[in-house]
Formats: structure tokens, C-alpha cells, sequence
């Protein structure tokens, strides 16, 4: 069996989007739910 490595970007994640005046989540939050997912 191989091992798929897996990366994953703010962006992607939508902490990132291109509305500027969208409210942002914090960087914890967001490596919080992507810990919490695996990655």
C-alpha cells in the first residue's frame, strides 16, 4: 500500500475569498477544523 500525502491552503479552505469585506476566521480556527478532519 502507498501513502497519499495531502496539503491544503487557506484558500481553499475559505479563509481566504476574494471578498475583502467578508468577515475572516482566525488561523486557529482554521487549522483547528483541519486538524480535526485529518489533515
Amino acid at each position: 500500500m502507498h501513502t497519499l500525502n495531502v496539503s491544503n491552503a487557506p484558500c481553499s479552505w475559505g479563509a481566504m475569498e476574494f471578498d475583502w469585506s467578508a468577515p475572516r476566521m482566525s488561523y486557529a480556527q482554521m487549522l483547528d477544523e483541519m486538524a480535526a478532519t485529518g489533515y
